[in-house]
């Protein structure tokens, strides 16, 4: 159970850094100190990275990590 704890608190840290990413973002986009196209050349290379992390990982252990992945349907 430990195990899980720890998954659970890195989850749950790694949630609040991107909300922070995300909103610091959103501050910088709007006052007009950072543009649209950097940013998302930032959260883009973000985004890739994950994913490509997870593919590997996947391929590594033979586990579809992506399948562990639901998204809401809101």
């Amino acid at each position: 159970m430990a195990v899980l704890a720890d998954v659970q608190k890195r989850l749950q840290q790694a949630q609040e850094l991107l909300h922070e990413a995300i909103d610091l973002s959103l501050q910088q986009f709007m006052s007009g100190q950072a543009d649209k196209q950097t940013l998302a050349r930032e959260w883009s290379g973000f985004v890739g990275d994950f994913f490509g992390y997870i593919k590997s990982k996947s391929k590594e252990t033979k586990q579809n990590l992506l399948t562990w992945i639901h998204f809401p349907n809101s």
